[in-house]
């Protein structure tokens, strides 16, 4: 899981020390499209969407389509010599069975990832005109049911109680519990995921799991909300929330706003602490592999 991790982090500094609000998707098509694969039609998502998004602003993209050297050849089109590719990324959830210390049989989940260089339809040459210029909206809906989004949280070994009631959604440490508003309240499948990563990512903090400072603190009715490591906690489960809904292939529209927002409020600080975006990533990346019941080699911050 670190390579994905890592990649995003490194795009997201360079992102940020250039200016960019890489969580901001920064262009829309003509038929309110993000960013499409060339082969499938479909949109990006996940980290996807982030990458892209970094490349479409330092560069100047404006067309939502994206493909691979092979891709552009086979509809027409050749890249042009001497220009950049931008990587992306996709998951795939596997399972195995193998034996345990114990000699018992047991089931391995993990992702088997894979990368792609892709190029901007604006990066190609269309010699009999971009297949793409005209594309007619298909009334494809933009929600889907999300099978593995649902199946992140399902994998959560010894997860917190999910409680669905009110309008607030949280991370109880006191009470490990997870309150969500109802499913249907929420404007989209990606929002309510990326707000359920986003606590799911909180409760790995509690002192048995993960024991971070900011959760360990709440729970001992210590400095709490509006601390020092609450703040950076709250940073945490940001960058948490994105990485989970990489791994599940989702668009973390939830939080594209507020991401914003704490990168806005946290410009001053990294850049007079220029760890802690790394420190923070650090604990979000232990976060997801807790939840997503991968093994990790060290518990750095």
């Amino acid at each position: 899981m670190a390579n994905v991790y890592e990649i995003v982090t490194e795009k997201v500094l360079a992102a940020m020390a250039a200016g960019v609000a890489p969580w901001r998707q920064v262009w829309r098509s003509v038929d309110g499209a993000g960013p499409r694969s060339m082969s499938t039609r479909r949109e990006y998502r996940g980290c996807n969407v982030v990458l892209l998004s970094i490349a479409a602003v330092v560069e100047g993209y404006s067309s939502p389509w994206w493909g691979t050297y092979e891709q552009v050849k086979g509809l027409g089109g050749q890249v042009r010599r001497g220009q950049k590719s931008t990587l992306v990324v996709f998951w795939k959830r596997t399972e195995r069975r193998q034996e345990n210390e114990d000699g018992e049989e047991e089931t391995r989940r993990g992702f088997l990832l894979r990368y792609f260089s892709v190029f901007s339809e604006q990066q190609c040459d269309w010699p009999d005109g971009s297949p793409f210029a005209t594309e007619p909206d298909d009334g494809a809906p933009r929600v889907e049911p999300i099978e593995a989004a649902q199946s992140v949280w399902s994998g959560y070994e010894g997860a917190p109680e999910l409680r669905h009631s009110g309008d607030r959604a949280y991370y109880s440490p006191k009470d490990d519990v997870v309150a969500m508003p109802p499913r249907d309240s929420f404007e989209s499948s990606e929002y309510y995921y990326s707000v359920l990563f986003h606590e799911a990512t909180h409760s790995t903090g509690h002192a048995k799991r993960l024991g971070r400072d900011g959760i360990v603190e709440l729970a001992d009715g210590g400095h709490g909300f509006g601390s020092e490591s609450y703040a950076k906690e709250e940073l945490v489960a940001e960058l948490g929330a994105a990485f989970l809904c990489a791994a599940a292939g989702i668009e973390n529209a939830a939080t594209l706003e507020v991401s914003a927002a704490y990168l806005r409020h946290w410009s001053e600080r990294l850049r007079s602490d220029p760890k802690l975006f790394v420190r923070a990533a650090a604990q979000a990346q232990r976060a997801a592999d807790h939840i997503l019941g991968c093994k990790f080699e060290n518990g750095g911050d």
